[in-house]
């Protein structure tokens, strides 16, 4: 994986038609898959949406040299041993896709970690507050069809 759905959206810059189109067909492949499967992702959103470029023979020319960043407590907390001695931030460059042939991409869909079972929905779904659907800010009946909706709110 190269990039996140994230680092796309933040770079700033819209993309084309054929590009958009590209990214929307194979994500609808994807949930088309766990649909038929009878999952429900229930937490598609553009940091669970991986992207990677066919060919790519070296992923360290993707990558910025890792940097270290030592934790530093805030005035007033009280320390102790829980967090890391160190952070390191991502290695990605932002928008390094912007340029990439978009018949070149491929895209994946991870994180099921908040997936459900189609005929089983009955715990409220870790979607994000900005994507959900109508029927869950309505707390009513919701079936598959909130993926399509996040799809559309992350493609829009």
């Amino acid at each position: 994986m190269i990039s996140d759905g994230t680092a796309m959206t933040t770079s700033g810059s819209p993309h084309d038609v054929g590009y958009v189109r590209a990214i929307s067909r194979q994500l609808l492949l994807g949930l088309d898959f766990l649909h038929q499967s009878g999952i429900v992702h229930c937490d598609l959103q553009p940091a669970n949406m991986m992207f990677s470029v066919t060919g790519t023979t070296n992923i360290q020319d993707f990558l910025q040299p890792p940097e270290f960043s030592p934790v530093k407590w805030l005035e007033g907390t009280i320390k102790d041993d829980s967090p890391p001695k160190y952070l390191m931030p991502t290695q990605r460059r932002r928008g390094l896709l912007d340029n990439a042939n978009w018949a070149t991409l491929v895209v994946s869909i991870g994180d099921l970690g908040g997936a459900q079972w189609i005929g089983d929905c009955d715990e409220k779904p870790v979607t994000p507050l900005g994507l959900r659907a109508p029927e869950l800010v309505q707390q009513d009946i919701w079936d598959a069809g909130i993926d399509i909706w996040c799809l559309g709110c992350s493609v829009c």
